[in-house]
């Protein structure tokens, strides 16, 4: 008999021997071939009915599915397909929005059992208590782990599509208003970095700051930063590592917890040529200076006494040092990336056009750098509109 078909999910089929087979597709397996669910009933009524269950087990993911939880399977993801096939960095960033925003709350409910409404409501609640980058993070990480959860035959649906992350507008957490350097802390780092040569350590630091300010690289690109990346002649810099903190995880009794190291950046607009102009150019002279003696080219603009790279932490007090000698009573704590909202914002306040400075700062898009510093624009076109009226 010719087999029935009922809304193209899954079929009836009456056998030779007088009995019904109901078959219903479930996935596929890893050679690309059907994985088929195949029950038998005794009337085509009871087909029937057996069909529609199985319908129902394969809407709620429950046919044949294993009872590995979220937590099980994720590690087995996190360790065997993740670990020896991204930057160490990227791993350990899986491995910290793994345990800190998905093991507890949901890693204990069986994988095939979670829904969109689960990671919906888990998103939701995130959202008022942390940062828009990290439910970025957390949605990719487990829509990455349920497609390959998917592809492994273990779930028949991923429950991650169609969930919305809210806007950035609707986040408890709101981002941080860009803030930028005051003229007078910009001259104070000016005298810092480029008055007269002494033995204070954190002042040592202040070319590099400099240096941060008139090209708008990021703290872990000045970091890497070897003389071999500087072409003086051309008047340019080359970024083309960073530096990164990662776990050591073969670490033995006495070794460090993590290891300090250098990486290619992570997107490929990261991969720069920066131009110089004279201030920078002044910078990297006074960082010759202060080095003195013999310069490999491949020795780190900033290296301790091994000729090895420094940690962020060294330029984290250097920067507060000279800027709480130098403000005095006006002294407030900035973040060191602070020196790249400074550059990115006096750039297009001069008119330099925002695809340039996309370029430069080594953003994906320019509409990264638009939303970024969408003030600037804002400021422009009042601007904009005052010359008008004046002229009108």
């Amino acid at each position: 008999m010719k087999e029935k078909r009922y809304n193209g999910d899954g079929s009836i089929t009456l056998r030779k021997d007088g009995r019904w087979m109901v078959r219903i597709t479930k996935g596929f397996r890893a050679d690309g071939k059907r994985n088929v669910v195949t029950r038998y009933a005794h009337s085509e009524q009871e087909a029937k009915k057996i069909l529609k269950t199985l319908r129902v087990q394969l809407e709620t993911r429950k046919i044949g599915a294993p009872g590995v939880t979220l937590n099980e399977y994720m590690e087995q993801f996190l360790e065997v397909y993740k670990k020896e096939t991204v930057k160490a960095v990227s791993y350990d960033t899986y491995r910290v929005v793994f345990e800190n925003h998905i093991r507890r709350e949901l890693g204990y409910k069986k994988l095939a059992d979670i829904t969109k409404n689960d990671i919906q409501r888990l998103i939701n609640e995130k959202s008022q208590v942390r940062s828009y980058s990290t439910i970025s993070k957390m949605k990719v990480l487990l829509n990455m782990c349920f497609k390959h959860a998917l592809e492994d035959d273990v779930v028949y649906k991923n429950p991650v599509a169609g969930v919305r992350i809210p806007g950035k507008k609707e986040m408890g957490v709101k981002a941080r208003q860009i803030d930028i350097l005051s003229q007078k802390e910009i001259d104070v780092l000016k005298e810092a970095a480029l008055g007269p040569i002494t033995d204070d350590m954190t002042t040592r630091f202040a070319p590099a700051f400099l240096l941060m300010l008139n090209t708008g690289i990021r703290m872990g690109e000045m970091l890497a930063l070897t003389w071999q990346d500087i072409d003086m002649e051309e008047q340019v810099l080359h970024v083309n590592k960073t530096m990164t903190i990662i776990q050591n995880r073969e670490r033995n009794e006495g070794a460090p917890k993590v290891l300090v190291t250098t990486s290619e950046p992570k997107s490929i607009s990261s991969r720069r040529t920066v131009p110089l102009n004279s201030m920078a150019i002044r910078a990297l002279i006074r960082m010759r200076e202060y080095r003195g003696g013999e310069l490999r080219e491949t020795d780190y603009l900033l290296c301790n006494k091994n000729r090895g790279m420094v940690t962020q932490e060294f330029l984290y007090r250097a920067f507060d040092h000279i800027l709480e000698k130098g403000m005095g009573d006006e002294y407030v704590h900035h973040g060191l990336h602070i020196l790249r909202h400074t550059f990115a914002t006096k750039a297009l306040r001069a008119g330099i056009e925002i695809a340039d400075v996309s370029k430069i700062l080594g953003h994906g898009s320019v509409s990264v750098t638009y939303n970024t510093y969408i003030h600037v624009g804002e400021e422009q076109k009042r601007a904009a509109v005052e010359r008008l009226e004046e002229i009108l």
